[in-house]
């Protein structure tokens, strides 16, 4: 640890073979670092307040003064010696040990060494005697061969030989020295050293015998012959080794203390390697000694220009050379400083100095070496204290650095200190295996080390302040380099251990700074593992958070390896500036791609500020952002969050804490949320808030928002997009408000307002737009759905109660509004779906209950009875603003009773039908459109609701089973029934059911007016043009007229009777009856008049017609065929003629659908009577008729009583059968010869009228 040095301030430089040495000013320019604080088991001697024995200046290269000598050289160097004293090089190098002849120094006064001859005449006293100094034996007396030797080694001398003294001339030469004993030389302990050192101080006593005739304060030099005689005693007492001086001069000071200067001083080993060169040596001995003790007690020692060899082995033992000397153990122990000074020579020894030190240490474990010059070694004795100190300089690339050691002795222990000034970190590293890692350092280091050190030897706890100055981390590999600022720690650990104690440390950077303790241990394979406990700590990486991160305590273990560099971080607990704890572990790694990292932590509790402020700036910034606008308050929970880092991978990152208590605002326009809970999740560039529990105050009520989810899918994306997913119970008004406020007003664009509704909301709601303040328009998209229970609106329906009679849906889309649901409008129950679609007029479609009240309702008052029981009827009401609402009403009518009475049609619940309507509604309803199609009846026309009331029903088209097709018109009466009143169309008097029985007549109906276009009476018979006025009142009666099948105008009156409708019909011409009516095509005259009576079954009369006045036949194909056939000439030639005149005409006979019965029918005129009965078939125009022929009428008449009218006393019977057109007649002339009713026994009996 040789290499340690305190600052040395104006010493001497170092030795240079190019020119002079730098003095103390001249090595005034390096800046000295700034002191390094430490604790006080670990600061210098000084600090500590113990007593210091000062520094005493070095004398300038050359210089070497007595005491109180102000100016004048007094000694210099010699010729072909460095100015300096320093090493020399080129030919100067082969001085080394024999020296060339050298002129006296000048600050010898002139003198110089004396002559061989001079030497063997005055000898050396106190040498010749054989005495050493201070009375010591220096060997045999002198013989002739001792002299002989002496007088060789002074011509030796006198020559400048300095480097191989030591052996006589008597003495036979010594045979080589082997490599093994050279070895062994060098591996000899320091006291061989010391016996040169002693030698050395034996010269006062040398002096000491010329000190009466010197003069105080004037130095001398010692004659040659006085140096031979050293170097040959000193070779005998170096036992083969050698001790050259180039110069002697003695000071006796003002104050008698004496002062011996030597110059160019070489110690050698025997085998001629140089051990030791000290250019200059001043030594100072103590005046008691000589004349008390006559004993040379050296008081100080100065040395200059020393150059030294210090090494280290792999093992780390130090050992101390003297260029190319062999290494010896360093003397630190105590012991080994009282064995040095319990010397006679060196008892006395008070102060020790050396300057312009240059030490050449090597360092076989590192496998390294340093030159370090311009070093000062200084040793003080003091009342019981010893302090040895040592410093030195070691230039590079970065500056110099400065080191420096003190071993401090009181009593039997010592304290060994060692400062080391702005060294790299790798040479820090490469002494000390527990600072290993800072061979990874870019950096000047300052260290300052304190180590006791027992009586044996035996070395103490060492405790060490280390300072990193501003520098980088260079982990190897790819990995970027890491920089920092400044770091300090305070260290200690037991020589030898594996276990590094960090009794403080503090760091400081841009990063922030710390302070706190720990241990280290050294594990095998340069693996570091620590435990380390922080007491203050802030942290603030640039650009990476808004606000330090304060740790007022953490714990932490960490393992560090450094092939390859990996950081393992196995767990660190904290304490946060707020209070909050946290945990950290992962690992870093420099690798060959760059650096990989894991990093995990988790933190129980935190303050939403806390993790904003925390929060990385560069890692999913627009979650930082957003949590810091819109989270205003919170606690967050259960915080976890994790980092990855790989070489050529995107970075992979996850977050998830809880929170709660919050205040968020989700939307700038929304009010905040209060109270909330929830999750948060971050994974990579995508984020999820999900909400447990939260409410928002709204002026129409609270909302519970807990379920509702905010997400950001891809915050990497600008702007980010950003998906919410709404949850809401809570007021229906509350709901709507959150709905119509900025960026949607979806409520406003339906034309409501959040108050037009009233209830409870269930709200889900999906919205999706990008984070910019607006938003602009078109770039939000949502779909909302909500749950209204209680609703209650004047709104959606314009002037009508709409109330919810079970939960309804709310559908928002950016297209469209809805609500659906069963509900009651005005009361009429209804299940429907009010919508509003972007643009269009609102529309409620669905289905509503069909009732009179119902329909009375929305104004559609039909006449009462007319509507019975309930129905279905889907609608669709459109809701146009500023206009009345327009109705679209269909049914299939099951579940109603409809009856018309006037027209005799009703329908039941069981049948179906359809019905449309179209109206519009409001304060003056319509009726634009009306049509029902149901069993027996179909209609279509308006509704007049004019006044509010119902006007009048206008069917363009009724029809009422088979027999009308008409339009028909419903006209209120007050007080009464409806007046009808049909404008053309048919009406089939075959199925007709009006008023009475069939038609649900009874009193009370109103009247008919009738303009029909045709009143079918039978299959055969109709009016046509038929007008007429009839009434309905205890059933359809009344008068008409009109044209028998548009021909013969006929007048004819109605009257209830059997529960239908009788019909009666006159006519002034009764031949145009029978002309128009098909039955005699060229009939004329007569009146006509004919009776039709309900016979029971639909369709189905029985009739009674009459023609009087007379009427005429002609050309009728059937009665001529029955003429011609009965061979009644006379009669066939006037039916071609003027025709067959008849009086009267008479028929009895039942008309039915299927077929015309005549049960009985006469036609009578002077020449002919007929009688005729059977069946017509309208369908087929088929004839099935039997009769009686009776010529001569007014003549056969007289039997007419016996027979039926038409029949006289004879008469031929005959058939009829065929069509009108092509009658086939049958006669039978032998009944003519049958009067009376024997003729019965020829013809079948009549048909009745059910036949």
């Amino acid at each position: 640890m040789a290499w340690w040095a305190d600052r040395a301030q104006g010493t001497t430089g170092p030795a240079r073979p190019d020119g002079p040495a730098r003095s103390g000013a001249g090595a005034a320019h390096r800046p000295a670092p700034a002191p390094i604080p430490m604790p006080a088991s670990v600061r210098p001697v000084a600090e500590r307040g113990e007593p210091e024995v000062p520094f005493a200046g070095p004398p300038a290269a050359g210089d070497i003064r007595p005491p109180g000598q102000a100016d004048g050289p007094t000694g210099g160097a010699t010729p072909g010696e460095a100015a300096d004293g320093g090493r020399a090089s080129g030919p100067e190098a082969a001085k080394i040990g024999r020296a060339e002849p050298k002129p006296p120094a000048p600050g010898l006064a002139g003198t110089g060494p004396p002559s061989r001859a001079d030497d063997a005449d005055v000898g050396a006293p106190g040498l010749a005697a054989g005495t050493g100094p201070a009375g010591t034996s220096a060997g045999p007396p002198p013989g002739p061969q001792t002299r002989a030797a002496t007088e060789a080694r002074a011509g030796e001398s006198a020559a400048g030989r300095t480097g191989d003294a030591g052996q006589t001339a008597a003495e036979p030469p010594p045979a080589a020295v082997p490599r093994s004993a050279a070895r062994r030389g060098r591996r000899r302990p320091v006291w061989w050293r010391v016996r040169a050192a002693l030698l050395v101080l034996s010269i006062p006593l040398v002096f000491a015998l010329a000190i009466p005739i010197l003069s105080l304060g004037q130095q001398i030099a010692a004659p040659a012959w006085v140096v031979a005689a050293l170097e040959r005693q000193a070779d005998r007492a170096l036992g083969g080794g050698a001790l050259d001086f180039g110069g002697i001069a003695l000071t006796v000071g003002s104050d008698l203390h004496p002062r011996i200067d030597l110059a160019d001083a070489v110690l050698s080993a025997p085998d001629g390697t140089v051990i030791a060169r000290v250019p200059r040596t001043a030594i100072t001995v103590s005046p008691r000694g000589l004349l008390f003790r006559r004993e040379v007690l050296v008081q100080s020692i100065e040395l200059g220009g020393v150059q030294i060899d210090l090494a280290r082995d792999a093992d780390g033992t130090l050992a101390l050379g003297f260029e190319g000397g062999a290494g010896t153990p360093l003397p630190l122990s105590p012991a080994d400083l009282d064995a040095l000074f319990e010397r006679p020579a060196l008892e006395a020894v008070e102060r020790l100095e050396a300057t312009g030190l240059i030490v050449n240490f090597r360092d076989a474990r590192a496998g390294r070496t340093w030159l370090l010059d311009d070093g000062r070694l200084a040793l003080r004795r003091e009342d019981g204290r010893v302090a040895l100190r040592a410093s030195a300089a070691l230039p590079g690339a970065q500056g110099v650095t400065t080191l420096s050691a003190e071993l401090a002795r009181r009593g039997a222990d010592a304290t060994l200190s060692v400062d080391v000034g702005r060294a790299r970190a790798r040479d820090i590293a490469a002494q000390v295996p527990a600072l290993e890692a800072l061979a990874l350092l870019e950096a000047p280091i300052s260290l300052s080390a304190r180590m006791p050190v027992a009586a044996g030897g035996g070395p103490g706890r060492v405790a060490a302040t280390l300072e990193i100055g501003a520098g980088t981390l260079r982990p190897g590999g790819g990995a970027d380099p890491l920089g920092f600022e400044t770091a300090k720690a305070y260290l200690s650990a037991d020589p030898g251990g594996r276990e590094l104690s960090i009794d403080g440390i503090e760091l400081a950077s841009d990063w922030g700074s710390l302070t706190g303790t720990g241990r280290v241990w050294l594990r095998d394979g340069g693996t570091l593992e620590a435990q380390v406990t922080l007491g203050d700590a802030v942290l603030a990486p640039p650009g990476l958070w808004s606000a330090p991160l304060r740790l007022d305590s953490a714990e932490a273990a960490l393992r560090l390896r450094t092939g390859p560099f990996r950081v393992d971080l196995g767990q660190l607990t904290a304490t946060t500036g707020a209070g909050s704890a946290l945990t950290l572990s992962g690992h870093a790694e420099a690798g060959e791609g760059g650096w990989t990292l894991a990093a995990d932590a988790t933190m129980p509790r935190a303050g939403i500020d806390e993790i904003v402020a925390y929060w990385p700036e560069r890692i999913a910034p627009g979650t930082r952002d957003w949590l810091s606008r819109n989270v205003e308050a919170g606690t967050l929970t259960d915080i976890a969050t994790a980092l990855r880092l790989a070489p050529g991978a995107a970075p992979e990152r996850w977050t998830t804490f809880g929170f709660e208590e919050a205040r968020i605002r989700a939307l700038a326009a929304w009010p905040p949320i209060d109270g909330a809970a929830g999750r948060v999740a971050v994974e990579g560039a995508r984020t999820a808030v999900a909400l447990e529990a939260g409410r928002v105050e709204t002026a129409s009520g609270r909302l519970d928002l807990s379920g509702t989810s905010f997400t950001l899918p891809d915050t990497r994306v600008r702007p980010a997009a950003a998906e919410v997913a709404v949850a809401a119970r809570g007021p229906i008004p509350a709901a709507l408000a959150l709905l119509d406020a900025p960026p949607f007003g979806l409520v406003g664009r339906a034309g409501l307002a959040p108050t037009d509704m009233s209830g409870q909301a269930e709200v889900t709601a999906e919205l999706t737009f990008p984070m910019l303040n607006p938003v602009p328009p078109g770039a939000l998209r949502y779909a909302a759905t909500a749950r209204l229970t209680g609703m209650e609106s004047t709104a959606l329906v314009p002037g009508r109660q709409v109330e919810g009679t079970g939960p309804l849906m709310l559908e928002a889309s950016n297209g469209a509004l809805s609500v659906a649901g069963p509900v009651a409008l005005d009361g009429v129950e209804a299940d429907v779906t009010w919508t509003r679609e972007e643009g269009a007029t609102p529309r409620v479609t669905g289905s509503v209950a069909v009732t009179d009240a119902a329909l009375r309702t929305f104004g559609v008052a039909l006449p009462e009875g007319t509507v019975r029981g309930e129905g279905r009827a889907r609608i669709a009401l459109d809701l146009p603003s500023g206009a009345p609402p327009r109705l679209d009403l269909s049914s299939d009518l099951a579940g109603l009773s409809l009856s018309v009475p006037q027209l005799g049609w009703s329908k039941g619940p069981g049948a179906r039908g359809e019905l449309t309507l179209a109206a519009t509604l409001g304060p003056a309803p319509e009726v634009e459109r009306l049509a029902l199609s149901a069993p027996g009846l179909s209609a279509s026309g308006i509704v007049d609701l004019s006044g509010g009331r119902f006007r009048a029903l206008r069917l363009s088209r009724l029809q009422v089973g088979d027999w009308l097709d008409a339009p028909v018109t419903l006209t209120a009466r007050p007080g009464g029934a409806p007046a009808i009143a049909v404008e053309g169309g048919t009406l089939d008097l075959r199925g007709a059911s009006f008023g009475g029985g069939g038609g649900g007549g009874g009193g009370g109906g109103g009247p008919i007016a009738l303009r029909l276009d045709r009143l079918q009476v039978t299959g055969a018979i109709a009016l046509t043009g038929l007008a007429g006025e009839l009434t309905t009142r205890g059933g359809l009666a009344g008068q008409f007229a009109g044209a028998l099948n548009g021909g013969t105008p006929v007048q004819g009156a109605l009257a209830p009777r059997n529960g239908g409708t009788a019909i009666r019909l006159r006519a002034a011409d009764g031949g145009g009856v029978l002309r128009d009516a098909g039955l005699l095509p060229n009939a004329v005259g007569g009146a006509f008049d004919m009776t039709l009576v309900p016979a029971g079954a639909p369709g189905t009369w029985d009739g009674r017609a009459a023609i009087t006045g007379g009427v005429r036949v002609r050309e009728a194909p059937a009665l001529a065929s029955l003429l011609n056939a009965v061979s009644v000439v006379g009669l066939l030639q006037q039916l071609d003629g003027q025709g067959l005149p008849f009086d009267t005409v008479e028929a009895e006979f039942r008309i039915a659908p299927e077929a015309i019965t005549v049960t009985r029918s006469s036609a009578v005129g002077a020449g002919l009577g007929i009688s005729l009965d059977g069946t017509y078939t309208p369908a087929t125009s088929q004839m099935d008729f039997q009769g009686v022929l009776s010529p001569f009428y007014f003549v056969n008449a007289i039997g007419a009583g016996l027979t039926r009218p038409g029949e006289g006393l004879l008469g031929v019977t005959f058939t009829l059968r065929g069509t009108p057109s092509a009658p086939q007649v049958g006669a039978n002339p032998l009944s003519l010869l049958a009067p009376g009713m024997v003729r019965e026994i020829f013809r079948r009996p009549a048909p009745g009228a059910g036949q």
